[in-house]
């Protein structure tokens, strides 16, 4: 059985691409297409590995996907806005630290602070990414990140003084 804390998301299916089963893909990180045989989806609550017929570029962050047995846009249309994982074990630690979604459920622990609260989400709607922390906000900037315990999962920052009172 594949896990959620196994993985980390890597993109997101948009739209279905013609008639074929095709599907536009956006993805926040940089994947090695040559090298990764399957993307794993949420299906029903469970997480399901699809492995890729085959992709060609749109940009520089979107693809266009097929996958083995998806052959019409009606078997597409399901698809659309679910979240494209790929087991944390395939990314190393550089590759996971670029994908923001991989530190939902971290806990944040400030130097001075103490401790903040789980990352509930990631605000990536605008150029300035926030974690989602209960009903505080937090922009992802690499100078308030000290050190990350992937293990235990915990996000320990320096946060400004008065950053969370706004």
């Amino acid at each position: 059985m594949i896990l959620e804390q196994e993985l980390t998301v890597v993109g997101m299916i948009l739209k279905p691409h013609g008639i074929m089963g095709e599907v536009t893909c956006s993805f926040s990180s940089e994947i090695d297409f040559e090298n990764t045989e399957f993307f794993i989806l949420c299906v029903d609550g469970i997480f399901v590995p699809f492995y890729i017929d085959s992709y060609r570029g749109k940009k520089s962050d979107t693809m266009i996907l097929k996958f083995d047995g998806v052959n019409s846009e009606e078997e597409a249309k399901p698809f659309v806005g679910a979240d494209i994982y790929l087991p944390c074990s395939l990314l190393d630690d550089e590759e996971q630290n670029l994908t923001y979604h991989y530190f939902v459920g971290f806990t944040v622990e400030d130097r001075i602070l103490g401790t903040i609260g789980e990352i509930d989400d990631v605000d990536d709607a605008t150029e300035n990414v926030l974690f989602v922390v209960g009903d505080k906000l937090i922009p992802v900037v690499m100078d308030f990140i000290e050190d990350v315990d992937h293990s235990q999962k915990i996000l320990y920052t320096r946060l400004p003084e008065g950053l969370l009172e706004l």
